[in-house]
């Protein structure tokens, strides 16, 4: 989750640890905070925007202070077929629909 603007953040009734990356306005990693644990709270002076991740993801993918971060679209899995029109109920579907919209 990317929570913009913001240098700060809590994580007061969560029941789990998440790693937080401190960023600037640029994408610039300013501070990073492993697994931070429920009820605590992390800041960075001069950071723009907090994103928060499952614990273990920082080191996981590397990501360091001085790295830049950028936020792209999702890409869809382009290796299963688009569904290009939507599928016809069978007279079965039909029943079942019609026998809940009875009850």
């Amino acid at each position: 989750m990317v929570i913009a603007p913001t240098n700060a953040i809590h994580t007061w009734g969560m029941r789990y640890p998440i790693d937080v990356a401190f960023v600037a306005r640029d994408g610039r990693v300013l501070k990073i905070r492993a697994a931070v644990p429920p009820w605590r709270c992390a800041a960075a002076w001069g950071a723009y925007a907090v994103i928060e991740l499952p614990a273990g993801t920082l080191a996981e993918s590397g990501v360091v202070p001085g790295d830049v971060l950028t936020i792209a679209p999702h890409q869809p899995d382009c290796s299963r077929p688009a569904q290009t029109r939507p599928r016809r109920l069978t007279e079965v579907d039909q029943r079942k629909v019609h026998k809940n919209a009875d009850s």
